[in-house]
């Protein structure tokens, strides 16, 4: 049986501990086709664990990768051929689709896929268990690789995106220490129709909407449920509402089917905040809805093409607390047009909506969007390397003249300090009291993790030494 190692080198440090959804769909797409899987997560791995992974000798290890954490892959990878000199590795996941063209410039890596990754990664195991070394002429074979010829780096034709979600079968979580994390992820689509400056999404999965049938989604959760207990749900999709009707549909299926389930949706247009859906995601047992807002100036949201008013994103957030449904506002400081004026007109924005949470994150500019064609032709670029570029730095990457770095730096002060008086003036303590009146805290394991964030929120607060606006 061929042999497949799956390995994710991020941290989970600064985020919610959760199992990475797309490994999980790669890895049960290959035992579906017969290969046996095994992976590796190093920020919840045991260091018996991680070494014992790294002293298996697999067919074909497969890495997974965004910009920012494929040093950490890279020094793994290398890590891993010292004692295996003759292992295949295949890169995975967001940065290989943005810079297909140098991905495999360094030779510890064999091959890259790009696009989704569930097909490419099988067909690249069947042929490498049928081919020790294959033919450049078989390689060209397969859409969606990115492999190396002597010393060209050939990129095939990419993948066509599948169009049946429903035939993926379910992520391969019991291959994951499922009991180390506190949230699953859910993935009900796949695909956004906006087209936002600063983003990629579009290159991965396209900017057509595919979604899976609510029956699907639900045997799933009961699925998570039945085999690793019942936990926090998080909708991980680019836009859990840009088809309606179809959310409805979701909503109403999880209400019918009774499920003791806590839920949340991570990206949410405000736009399109429609007063039924919302009834509906309450009474389904959601609790809250992060929005991208992105900015609170109307000509800073025309110049990244948010294709929605700030009146609009406001009327949004009403109706959202209407439903008695916690709003986390997501704002970025860089933007094409931003200054540190608008900025402190996004922080006003934010506490004049009383947003249960407001966090606000650095632009940072990646090949492949306009953002980044912005940065190269009218800023001066502060960090040239992009894979060293972190959401959750303080330390600006460009900067304009009408923005400088200092400004830049200012702003995210003014702002982080404002969204963590705010996170513990609201949503936390919001969230304890809705919490105890529901009864939610009869599962232990909520009641220690909410205590975890309230304290870590108290101690960031404390520690935090910057100037107020």
């Amino acid at each position: 049986m061929f042999q497949i190692g799956l390995l994710d080198p991020g941290s989970k440090k600064l985020t919610e501990p959760m199992p990475h959804i797309g490994l999980a769909y790669v890895a049960a797409f290959l035992e579906k086709e017969g290969c046996s899987v095994r992976v590796l997560d190093t920020a919840v791995a045991t260091a018996d664990e991680k070494q014992s992974f790294l002293n298996t000798s697999f067919d074909l290890l497969g890495i997974t990768v965004t910009s920012f954490t494929f040093r950490d892959a890279l020094q793994l990878a290398k890590e891993i051929k010292t004692i295996h000199p003759e292992q295949r590795i295949v890169l995975g996941g967001p940065h290989t689709t943005i810079d297909k063209d140098d991905v495999l410039k360094d030779f510890t890596f064999d091959y890259a896929i790009y696009g989704e990754g569930e097909i490419t990664m099988s067909m690249l195991a069947k042929t490498l268990a049928e081919f020790r070394v294959p033919s450049t002429e078989v390689l060209k074979e397969i859409n969606g690789l990115i492999f190396r010829d002597g010393s060209d780096i050939i990129v095939n034709p990419p993948r066509q995106r599948i169009q049946d979600l429903n035939t993926l079968p379910f992520p391969a979580y019991h291959l994951f220490p499922m009991d180390r994390y506190e949230v699953y992820p859910l993935l009900i689509s796949r695909g956004c129709p906006f087209d936002c400056a600063f983003c990629a999404a579009h290159v991965i999965w396209g900017r057509k909407w595919r979604g899976r049938e609510a029956h699907n989604v639900i045997e799933e959760i009961k699925y998570l449920f039945t085999h690793f207990g019942e936990k926090m749900v998080a909708v991980c999709d680019d836009t859990f509402n840009a088809n309606i009707k179809r959310a409805k549909i979701f909503c109403e299926m999880l209400i019918e089917s009774k499920l003791p389930i806590r839920w949340s949706s991570w990206s949410f247009r405000a736009d399109l905040a429609d007063p039924t859906l919302l009834k509906l995601m309450k009474q389904s047992g959601c609790e809250s809805v992060s929005i991208g807002i992105e900015s609170a100036d109307p000509q800073v949201l025309q110049n990244i093409h948010k294709r929605e008013t700030i009146e609009e994103i406001a009327q949004g957030i009403r109706r959202i607390q209407e439903a008695e449904l916690l709003v986390t506002g997501l704002f970025m400081i860089g933007n094409p047009g931003d200054t540190l004026e608008t900025i402190k007109k996004s922080i006003n924005f934010a506490a004049t909506m009383k947003l249960d949470n407001a966090d606000f994150f650095l632009a940072l500019p990646y090949p492949k969007t306009e953002l980044w064609q912005y940065a190269q032709e009218k800023s001066r670029m502060l960090k040239t390397d992009y894979t060293t570029f972190h959401h959750f730095s303080d330390e600006p990457v460009f900067e304009t003249t009408e923005f400088p770095a200092a400004d830049r730096q200012r702003a995210y002060q003014m702002a982080r300090r404002f969204s963590l008086t705010n996170r513990l003036k609201r949503s936390l303590v919001r969230k304890l009291r809705y919490r105890l009146k529901e009864g939610r805290y009869r599962n232990p394991q909520l009641l220690i993790h909410d205590m975890r964030k309230l304290f870590k929120t108290v101690s960031d607060l404390v520690l935090w030494r910057i100037p107020r606006i």
